[in-house]
């Protein structure tokens, strides 16, 4: 069983639809999912009423009223009633090859991690072929990737992680952070997307304060900045592509294009070339201050 848990915006003009989209594929999972939904923005009550979910009202924010993550997922982890827990944005549409993708992923031996691509459509389309059953092929055909630094979930062990950062949600980084943290601990990671059609519904980001509709402003807030240096820096920071293994209809591959280990080598030797060259320096000043006393 798998316990899923998000933190929805107020359910209001394009949101109220796009949530209600996503909550909805979610309950129709088989075997069907724990949902639990954090926070007190508008609507959000009575969306979990009117779905039979559990709702946490009360969760951390910064000052800006942003939601932070350390929080959420502590409570999460705490609520849960499964092993297996899915952390993603309220956004995303599941169909049934996220359960079968999960299913194959839960037999891992602990700790791992899946993650995987999402596709863009519009949130119109994305319900009307949710109804007719099609939108896993209509995603298939029309939708567009959001790339390999864009992560919308997340399904792990329960206790993979400890403690993360107070990272804001709705802003950038702390996708990429959860994914090194993974690796960092030495957790099978594994990219779904070769079996599981997520669908990310197309949305404004007015709710950043004080910027433009745009995606980039996002990327560009005080607060993506914030989250930046909560990571620790690029070092610390994966992608799809540095997943260990990739689920394929095949089974459990390893991951050819991972550049993970190589690129921790890198910086291990960049390291030790770095430490070497201060070492001649300060020997070489050592003895340029005894040839000058003489």
């Amino acid at each position: 069983m798998l316990t899923i848990f998000t933190v929805p915006r107020e359910f209001a003009g394009d949101f109220a639809a796009i949530q209600r989209t996503a909550l909805e594929s979610w309950l129709a999972l088989r075997p069907a999912p724990e949902v639990i939904l954090l926070g007190d923005d508008g609507g959000t009550a009575e969306a979990a009423r009117e779905h039979g979910v559990e709702h946490v009202p009360r969760i951390a924010r910064n000052e800006l009223g942003t939601p932070l993550l350390d929080n959420v997922f502590e409570q999460a982890r705490w609520l849960a009633t499964n092993k297996l827990l899915c952390f993603l944005n309220a956004d995303i549409v599941l169909l049934e090859d996220f359960s079968a993708a999960v299913a194959r992923v839960a037999v891992l031996p602990e700790p791992f991690l899946m993650i995987g691509e999402c596709r863009n459509l519009d949130p119109a389309l994305a319900a009307a072929e949710l109804r007719s059953g099609r939108l896993a092929e209509v995603a298939r055909a029309r939708g567009r990737s959001r790339g390999a630094k864009a992560i919308d979930y997340f399904v792990f062990s329960r206790d993979l992680y400890g403690s993360v950062p107070p990272f804001v949600l709705g802003r950038t980084r702390y996708d990429n952070w959860l994914v090194w943290r993974a690796r960092d601990l030495g957790a099978t990671v594994v990219d779904a997307t070769p079996v599981v059609t997520a669908v990310h519904q197309d949305h404004h980001y007015a709710f950043v304060p004080g910027k433009p509709r745009e995606a980039a402003w996002v990327q560009d807030s005080d607060e993506a900045r914030r989250n930046h240096e909560l990571t620790g820096g690029s070092r610390q920071l994966c992608f799809v592509w540095d997943a260990t293994h990739r689920l394929t209809r095949r089974g459990l591959r390893r991951n050819p294009r991972s550049w993970f280990r190589v690129r921790n080598r890198v910086e291990e030797l960049r390291g030790k070339v770095l430490w070497r060259a201060r070492w001649l320096r300060d020997a070489a000043r050592a003895l340029q201050r005894r040839r000058d006393r003489s």
